[in-house]
C-alpha cells in the first residue's frame, strides 16, 4: 500500500503488487522532504517506510486543512429541527471504533450499568485538554458509583490514541469521524461567541484569514487545530435500561458539568434500573 504525498500536503492511498507493507511516495519533486526525513526512513528517492507516529505527524496536515475549510464555511447546525433527545428518551446505539480500530457498541458502556458517556470537541481543543484534566480528578467516583466512562471523538483510531495517551485520559475513547454520533444526539455546532468566547475580538470573525492566523498561532503546541472547529460537546448519563438520565450539552466549549450534577444523576440511574 502506498500512501501519497500530494503537493498541496494532502495524502492519497494506491495499491502497488511489487511493494509489501505500507510506504510513502511523495507526488512530484516540488514537495518539501524535509519533514518527511525527519519522521520516516528514506528507502530510495520519493519512497519512505512509514510507520504510526508518521501517520499522525502526516494526517496532522491533512486535518488542520479541513479544519480551515470548515472555519471559512462556518457554523452549519445551530438549532434542532426536531425536539432533541431529552431525559427519557432510549439512547442510541452505535458501533465505532475503539483507539486499537476494534468495533465496539455504545451499548456495551451501559450493559451493566450506568455509563457516562462524554462527546469531546476537538482533538485541538484546550477545553478538552482542561475536561481531561478534570476527569482524572473525577474518574475515580463515577467508577466506584458502578458507572462506566467512556469519551467520543472526531479522530479517527491513530489520532485518538495517540491523543488519549498524551492526555492521560482513563477510559475508553471511541471515534465517529463522521459525526454521525454526534449528530444522533443532537449536539449542535456553536457561533463564534461560544467557539472562542474568550479570546480576541478579532477572532470572532468567520473568515479565512482570520481562520489562518489563529491556526497558526497554535502551531508547534499540543493544541493544534484539527477537525471541525464548530462542534459542541455534551455528556450524557445513560442508565442500565439504555435511557437516558442527564443530556447536557454545552452552550460553549468550557460548560461542561460538574461531578455535584454528574454523581446524583448516576445515582437516579441506579435507581431506575432496580
Amino acid at each position: 500500500m502506498l500512501i501519497k504525498l500530494r503537493e498541496d500536503q494532502t495524502l492519497s492511498l494506491e495499491e502497488e503488487e511489487d511493494f509489501k507493507g505500507f510506504c510513502i511516495r511523495t507526488e512530484n519533486s516540488k514537495v518539501d522532504l524535509s519533514a518527511l526525513d525527519a519522521i520516516t526512513e528514506r528507502i530510495e528517492d520519493g519512497k519512505y517506510w512509514l510507520d504510526a507516529r508518521s501517520v499522525i505527524a502526516l494526517s496532522r496536515k491533512s486535518t488542520e486543512k479541513e479544519w480551515l475549510e470548515l472555519w471559512k464555511k462556518g457554523p452549519t447546525r445551530l438549532r434542532w429541527n426536531k425536539v432533541p433527545l431529552q431525559v427519557g428518551d432510549l439512547a442510541p446505539d452505535f458501533e465505532l471504533q475503539d483507539t486499537s480500530g476494534k468495533s465496539v457498541h455504545l451499548r456495551d458502556f451501559w450493559r451493566n450499568g450506568p455509563a457516562l458517556i462524554m462527546f469531546w470537541r476537538h482533538y485541538g481543543c484546550s477545553c478538552g485538554v482542561d475536561r481531561a484534566n478534570s476527569l482524572k480528578n473525577e474518574y475515580d467516583d463515577y467508577i466506584k458509583l458502578g458507572a462506566s466512562v467512556v469519551v467520543i471523538g472526531q479522530g479517527e483510531p491513530e489520532r485518538s490514541k495517540e491523543y488519549s495517551q498524551r492526555n492521560g485520559i482513563p477510559c475508553s475513547v471511541l471515534c465517529d469521524p463522521t459525526f454521525s454520533v454526534y449528530e444522533a444526539y443532537d449536539l449542535l455546532e456553536g457561533k463564534p461567541s461560544q467557539i472562542v468566547y474568550d479570546a480576541p475580538d478579532e477572532y470572532l470573525h468567520i473568515d479565512y484569514e482570520t481562520g489562518a492566523e489563529l491556526q497558526k498561532s497554535r502551531h508547534g503546541t499540543d493544541g493544534g487545530l484539527v477537525d471541525s472547529p464548530w462542534q459542541l460537546p455534551g455528556e450524557f448519563v445513560i442508565d442500565q435500561k439504555g435511557i437516558i438520565q442527564l443530556a447536557h450539552r454545552y452552550q460553549h466549549c468550557e460548560d461542561w458539568p460538574t461531578p455535584s450534577m454528574l454523581i446524583p444523576a448516576i445515582k437516579e440511574a441506579i435507581w431506575e434500573s432496580k
